[in-house]
């Protein structure tokens, strides 16, 4: 009977039916089984029958484009798969470099052609980026321009936190502060 069930699924997977409807044809066909264990001989034919589509994914595209821009050590170039399926991907890339080296040549006049959405248009994600960008468009020039940074400060919470959760269930604010301050001296 199993098999029966197996290769209705497999049938049944192949026309791109749903759980539901696998269910209802597997009861037609004499299955008095649980949905539960349905859904797990569905899953297995699905990991043997459907083979994945080769999908490229965006965010994986954006990760890869992001390392290649770096300004002082450019790597990698794009996959031709890539290029073929989605033409503007160079321009994507030029557009990325040429943000990175706002930040390197500490020119905030690039700053003002990148928040342009009608340029990036096509690709809907970095149109999101530079929105939200654009709420915080004073200290991302500040953040260009000027040589200071908190990533000191942030180093600081940090810690702060890892010893928090460290300690979490286990002491007071006392204790806390006694080790904060017990490190403080000894550094």
């Amino acid at each position: 009977m199993m098999g029966i069930v197996r290769s209705l699924i497999h049938t049944l997977l192949l026309q791109g039916k749903k759980g539901d409807d696998i269910e209802t044809g597997c009861r037609q066909a004499g299955y008095q089984g649980s949905r539960s264990t349905l859904n797990t001989m569905i899953a297995q034919e699905r990991k043997q029958c459907l083979q994945p589509s080769s999908v490229i994914k965006p965010k994986e595209v954006l990760s890869a484009l992001w390392k290649m821009s770096h300004p002082n050590r450019p790597s990698g170039e794009i996959e031709k798969e890539w290029e073929a399926s989605w033409p503007p991907i160079q321009k994507l890339l030029t557009l990325l470099v040429t943000f990175r080296q706002m930040f390197v040549k500490k020119d905030d006049t690039l700053f003002d052609s990148f928040l342009q959405i009608e340029t990036w248009a096509g690709f809907p994600r970095i149109q999101r980026f530079l929105r939200r960008l654009n709420h915080d468009a004073v200290a991302i020039r500040h953040a260009v321009l000027l040589p200071w940074s908190n990533g000191v400060a942030e180093g600081h919470v940090h810690r702060l936190k890892v010893q928090k959760a460290i300690m979490y269930g286990r002491g007071s604010f006392d204790l806390l502060r006694k080790r904060v301050f017990h490190r403080s001296i000894m550094s």
